[in-house]
């Protein structure tokens, strides 16, 4: 079950990076959808592996991280929601939140143990 958490929300994180990517190309029009296209993903990414990532150079406290990571996978699935396909944006959105449950129910990487 640990495994399971950890595929969804990767799986939840491409969805969002493409998700930007397609709402930009389909609701822009000359060089910003270039722009847009391309520089909301390198943001998100610079910033999900400086903060986000589970080897992250400078993390987050685990309820700021779990907040922000959830918070930017959804707006990933409103961007396909707009970019009009409510189909693939359920899809991204329930593997955020079943993933991110899972995550946090039984996480990957267990916390050192006090007994020892």
């Amino acid at each position: 079950m640990k495994w399971l958490g950890g595929v969804l929300v990767v799986l939840a994180e491409l969805a969002m990076f493409a998700g930007f990517i397609w709402w930009a190309f389909t609701s822009l029009t000359g060089p910003t959808r270039w722009l847009v296209a391309g520089g909301i993903p390198l943001a998100l990414a610079t910033f999900w592996g400086y903060f986000l990532s589970p080897k992250a150079t400078r993390p987050l406290p685990t309820p700021a991280t779990t907040a922000i990571r959830l918070a930017l996978l959804l707006t990933g699935a409103a961007a396909w929601w707009w970019a009009g396909t409510p189909v693939v944006a359920i899809g991204a959105a329930a593997s955020a939140l079943v993933g991110t449950a899972i995550a946090a129910r039984w996480p990957l990487e267990q916390p050192p143990s006090a007994a020892a």
